[in-house]
């Protein structure tokens, strides 16, 4: 299996192996077309390290955007999480914020994901200012049931306005989460995509 996943070394124009010689720990890369946001993802022990060490494993303010500690490296679960500091100079996961004006949606109206197997687009259904007790959080859900598609509808209310997109529960989440500056710390800007299309390596 590990075997496996170190014979990708190149796909969707992006050098695994180079990647992975920087840090063994990326999962993939993240880009949110138009939005200034373009960065490997890793995956640490914990949901603490990687705010605080970049990509090279270095103590760094600007910490590296990593993938919740729970979710499957694949991005298989029904809802993976990823984490990203809000930096100045619109470093790292900042300009999620920018997602409080309708206007920044249309422009950015999707995420891209790429892992050493397929690449994952999604739309975003969602743009939530989020308590630690929302559903925002909530995972483990399987695909088509109940509970998820009960926490798909939450999350599409809970949105700050329309979207226009309606979630499918057939389909997978991801949920993009950063600090929001000027709101209580125990708040988070969490931006909700759900998935459309799966392209798999050549």
């Amino acid at each position: 299996e590990k075997n496996k996943k170190q014979k990708i070394r190149e796909s969707f124009g992006i050098s695994w192996e180079n990647l992975r010689k920087i840090n063994p720990r990326t999962v993939a890369w993240i880009t949110v077309p138009g939005a200034d946001i373009s960065y490997p993802v890793v995956q640490g022990d914990d949901d603490e390290f990687y705010l605080k060490h970049n990509f090279q494993d270095e103590e760094n303010l600007f910490g590296c955007i990593f993938l919740g500690k729970a979710n499957r490296k694949d991005f298989s679960d029904s809802h993976s999480f990823l984490y990203g500091h809000n930096m100045q100079g619109n470093m790292m996961f900042a300009n999620l914020n920018r997602y409080e004006q309708p206007e920044f949606l249309k422009l950015c109206p999707e995420i891209e994901i790429l892992t050493p197997e397929r690449k994952f687009l999604y739309r975003i259904f969602s743009v939530e200012q989020a308590s630690s007790h929302s559903p925002a959080f909530e995972y483990g859900y399987e695909l088509s049931s109940s509970a998820y598609k009960r926490q798909l509808s939450v999350l599409k209310n809970n949105s700050m306005y329309d979207t226009g997109v309606e979630p499918n529960e057939t389909e997978r989440m991801v949920t993009l989460i950063t600090c929001n500056s000027h709101l209580d710390k125990e708040i988070r800007m969490a931006v909700h995509g759900i998935c459309y299309e799966i392209e798999k390596a050549e």
